[in-house]
């Protein structure tokens, strides 16, 4: 990879990128192929300028063979709101564009800019519509839970995808577009999935959530009873809230325990038995 460093801004680029001027050039496309570099180049300038609005600085931006790449750190401690702003001005960028090149009849510029819509709103795990609906459901039921859904979801997708692949080669041969799509998307998810998941683990066990007051936006109360496994509270925490647990038990008598309890716990007892096992709750 090339490499350089602009500003705090890290631009790392594949060398074979440079090979689609010449390549491009010697098949005629050359005016198609800056189409589609300024098309993605808006898309990942939109997130990155989003991103500086809402608190989360870019620092790295990836230019590949086949697309480019915006990293904007610590993203996931932003409040829902500003991540879904992050997330849904790539596309809606692109969705504006693809109107102006409409309005203007330039008809290559509109379906790059629609297809670049239509495909990063797909629900895929590394994709931008993946995103918004997991920051979706991670507000609701926890991060990990929210990360379990999203892997049958881009599941799901994927092998619908991957069976349109199949008519369409079938209908067009040796069009393979939309299989060779469903399956790197797959094998992309499963990948995001375990990062997602460690990198979660590690910024509660380290103490990273609540080192940094500036991203604590709101404090989330549920109840549960005191049979409850340990497991099934930590899958309710998220990066963005802190969580108070109500404790029940038969009698009806309730105990507070903090989120912060409840990892000092899991860091001296594992994660295993239930949350009545817990020695430090806080009496009503």
């Amino acid at each position: 990879m090339v490499e350089l460093v602009f500003k705090g801004l890290t631009i790392r680029v594949n060398p074979l990128f440079f090979a689609l001027f010449p390549a491009s050039a010697a098949l005629g496309v050359t005016g198609q192929l800056i189409v589609l570099l300024v098309s993605a180049f808006m898309h990942e300038t939109a997130h990155m300028l989003a991103g500086l609005v809402s608190g989360a600085r870019p620092d790295r931006l990836e230019i590949r063979l086949l697309g480019l790449t915006a990293r904007l750190p610590d993203i996931e401690f932003l409040p829902a709101a500003n991540k879904y702003a992050v997330y849904i001005a790539g596309p809606v960028t692109n969705l504006f564009a693809a109107l102006a090149a409409f309005r203007i009849g330039y008809d290559f510029a509109y379906i790059i800019n629609l297809a670049f819509f239509a495909f990063n709103m797909m629900p895929a795990r590394t994709l931008d519509g993946g995103r918004i609906l997991g920051t979706f459901l991670s507000r609701r039921i926890g991060f990990l839970r929210a990360s379990r859904v999203m892997n049958r979801v881009n599941r799901a997708m994927c092998i619908i995808l991957m069976a349109l692949g199949i008519v369409q080669a079938v209908l067009y041969p040796l069009n393979l577009s939309l299989y060779l799509l469903g399956f790197i998307l797959l094998r992309q998810g499963k990948t995001e999935s375990a990062a997602e998941c460690l990198r979660f683990t590690l910024a509660l066990m380290h103490g990273r959530k609540y080192t940094d007051t500036r991203r604590i936006t709101a404090v989330r109360s549920t109840a549960f009873s005191i049979e409850t496994p340990v497991k099934m509270l930590f899958d309710y925490l998220n990066y963005d809230t802190l969580a108070s647990f109500y404790i029940y038990d038969s009698s009806g008598i309730t105990t507070i325990l903090s989120e912060h309890d409840l990892i000092q716990r899991i860091k001296m007892q594992g994660i295993t038995g239930n949350i009545g096992d817990h020695p430090e709750t806080k009496s009503n």
